[in-house]
This record gives structure tokens, C-alpha cells and sequence, in this order.
């Protein structure tokens, strides 16, 4: 892009590492004042409101930092079809338009009718944290970040389950050892934010994770 000088600066092909934690801290911020589905609490629907919410307020800003949209598809430029479909991209307006940050939403702790369901297996799995550590997407960057939603029971129980699941399938998702959530180095001071760190071919990829409570407003 071009400065006030007139100076050429490249443009980045990356969301900015540095962005993220402000991208993480808005969510968390503004998750107590998101309205939340009154029947059947669905990801899709909790998230629907969730970037509903994220972009009204970033209507309210002068400058706009953010733009978040839900459930866009990713072109596949080696194929005649999509790669996948992501929950929440989140673009920067002091960036490159086409860097991007992925947001994966997942439930936790859900009560059904037969019973409790820690859905720690499929949050770890390969249409969990897999997306990211297996390529489907690619956002050009080095880090991604999983939101969960804890329906029921405690965020603490719930990263207990994430990391019985990590024990067993740390080494699968190229993990550093030890195979459980750490402190976030990149949001250190968010006591319910986590971070793994994974060594991929291409090389280390980081995921976030954001851990929202869940209850009715």
C-alpha cells in the first residue's frame, strides 16, 4: 500500500499475528451481550447471532477495525470446487482484503435427552482443530483459533475433556508435547483463552482457543 509519502509498502498475505489478540479480546468482550437462541441452541445459530452482534458493533466505530462473516465457502484453486466452508473469517481493514483469520465453533458440554456429552472428541477431531492441522484451512497465516461454547457444566471441566482427548491424539494433530491446552502466550492475560502450538509441514501453527460460557440472557 502506499503511504502519505507516497512510499510503497508490500502487502502482507497474512493476517497479522499482532491482530489477533484484538480480535479474540472483542469476542470475549462483547460475548455477555450477544442474545442467544431461545429453542435448540445450535452452533450454527449461536454463531449466526454472534456475528451479528460483532458487526453492529463495529458499525458503531468510526474506523471500523474488523469485518467477521459467517459460513464462507473457500475456493479451491486446484480443483472446480470448494475446500471447505469456515464458521467466521474475520479480515482486517488495515490489511490486505484476502488475509484472513479462521474462527471455529464448537459446543461443549451438552446435555441431550440421552444423556451428557462432552464433545471434547469432536472438538479435537478432524472437523475440529483437524481443520486447521490438516490443511483444509488455509489461510496464508500461522495461526487459527477455536471458539467454544460450554453449554452446561463448567469451562474448567470442559478443558479437562479437551485435554484427556489431546493425551490420545496429540502426536495425530503434530503437537508439541505436552499433548494438552497451554497458557496463551499470544493472550496471556484472558484466563479462559488457551493455545496449542503445532509443527507442520509447512511449518509452527498456533491455535487459539476462546472458551464462552453459555447461558440464556
Amino acid at each position: 500500500m502506499f503511504d502519505l509519502h507516497g512510499d510503497f509498502q508490500p502487502f502482507s498475505n497474512a493476517f497479522p499475528n499482532r491482530l489477533v489478540p484484538d480480535v479474540i479480546e472483542m469476542v470475549i468482550r462483547e460475548w455477555p451481550s450477544c442474545t442467544r437462541p431461545t429453542d435448540k441452541p445450535l452452533e450454527n445459530r449461536i454463531t449466526n447471532r454472534l456475528v451479528g452482534h460483532l458487526r453492529r458493533q463495529m458499525r458503531n466505530y468510526d474506523r471500523p477495525l474488523f469485518k467477521f462473516s459467517c459460513r464462507p465457502k473457500l475456493p479451491d484453486p486446484d480443483a472446480d470446487s470448494e475446500s471447505g466452508e469456515i464458521d467466521v473469517e474475520v479480515t482486517s481493514f488495515s490489511n490486505h482484503p484476502d488475509a484472513f483469520l479462521v474462527l471455529e465453533c464448537k459446543r461443549l458440554n451438552i446435555q441431550k435427552e440421552s444423556g451428557f456429552a462432552s464433545c471434547a472428541g469432536e472438538y479435537v477431531g478432524p472437523g475440529g482443530m483437524g481443520c486447521f492441522t490438516s490443511g483444509q484451512y488455509q489461510s496464508g497465516g500461522s495461526v487459527g483459533a477455536m471458539i467454544a461454547y460450554v453449554m452446561t457444566r463448567s469451562v474448567d471441566e470442559a478443558i479437562a475433556f479437551i485435554d484427556q482427548q489431546l493425551e490420545q491424539h496429540g502426536e495425530s494433530l503434530s503437537m508439541d508435547d505436552p499433548y494438552r491446552l497451554q497458557v496463551s502466550t499470544l493472550v496471556p492475560h484472558q484466563p479462559l483463552v488457551k493455545q496449542t502450538a503445532h509443527n507442520l509441514s509447512d511449518g509452527r501453527f498456533d491455535i487459539i482457543h476462546a472458551f464462552l460460557k453459555f447461558s440464556k440472557n
